[in-house]
């Protein structure tokens, strides 16, 4: 019985250790840590920049609205004060450009260095001419009068309401060489005799379309036995020049800018320019003619560059 017992305890023990054999007993894997990325350094930009004055050769007097193109794609302008800057540019050599109308152009090369600022002033030659030009002959016509004023040292305008519209006519050399200069500007100067200072005033200037004659013009006529196509006048209605406000005081010179009939007569005729006033007003002011024995005479201060 004894030994039965001990047979059985030993048959179990062989069919236990056989069911355990070629089984594995499953491990709980180790965590694999995530490996640290170090980022790869990026170099900071390599520029510099420039900054600079531009200034008249001449008077020294800085220069607004040059135009400033540095190598091929970067272009600033200066400001009023003649100043310009440029900021964050490449490291390395590049050609430099300042351009202003009625200025020699200039070029030159730039050297920009890293983390400096580059100063650069330029001084620009100016090529501007400015010139007076004197009237050739003048008068002024009065509303319906065929009365002529050619002789006379004075000229007038205004007056409308009291039916004695009064209106200049001038006529100044003719510029042959208009076509082959660029007008800057173009200021009318009369020397004012009469008439009230810094009044309002509504004065148009106009292209005359039509020849006349200073000894036989007239409201009606503009040579003799030739009437205008319109009494008064006979004018383009394009406005060429105009004043609002009679700044002179007596004895001075009133200016008008007339630039813009350069330009009209750059495509047309030049047969001169009439001046009158739009409004209704009873106040008239006179100026001196060519006829004046003074050197009062009216004349047009013209300042051009050739290109």
């Amino acid at each position: 019985m004894k030994k039965l017992v001990i047979y059985l305890i030993f048959t179990i023990l062989l069919i236990v250790g056989g069911c355990n054999q070629g089984v594995t007993t499953p491990q709980t894997p180790t965590p694999t840590s995530t490996p640290t990325i170090t980022p790869i350094p990026t170099a900071s930009p390599r520029v510099g920049s420039l900054f600079g004055i531009v200034t008249d050769k001449k008077t020294n007097q800085p220069l607004s609205g040059v135009t400033i193109t540095m190598g091929k794609g970067m272009v600033v302008t200066t400001g009023d004060d003649g100043t310009y800057s440029i900021r964050d540019i490449g490291i390395g050599s590049y050609s430099l450009t300042f351009e202003k109308v009625g200025y020699k152009t200039l070029f030159d090369n730039i050297q920009i260095t890293e983390n400096k600022d580059t100063q650069y002033n330029a001084k620009l030659d100016n090529t501007t001419t400015t010139i007076v030009w004197p009237v050739l002959y003048d008068t002024y016509i009065v509303k319906n009068k065929d009365t002529n004023y050619g002789t006379l040292t004075g000229l007038g305008i205004g007056g409308y309401s009291q039916g004695t519209d009064t209106r200049i006519l001038l006529k100044f050399q003719t510029l042959s060489s208009i076509f082959n200069i660029k007008i800057l500007s173009a200021t009318l100067n009369l020397y004012r005799i009469s008439g009230p200072s810094s009044n309002q005033v509504s004065w148009e200037v106009h292209p005359i379309t039509e020849d006349w004659d200073e000894f036989h013009t007239t409201w009606i006529k503009r040579e003799d036995g030739v009437g205008w196509t319109n009494a008064g006048g006979t004018y383009d209605p394009k406005i060429v020049g105009e004043k609002k406000t009679v700044v002179a005081n007596l004895f001075e010179w009133e200016k008008i800018d007339v630039t813009d009939a350069y330009t009209y007569w750059k495509t047309r005729k030049d047969y001169g320019i009439i001046i009158f006033s739009t409004i209704d007003t009873d106040t008239s002011w006179g100026f001196t003619s060519s006829n004046t024995p003074t050197s009062h005479k009216p004349y047009i201060e013209l300042t051009y560059y050739i290109p």
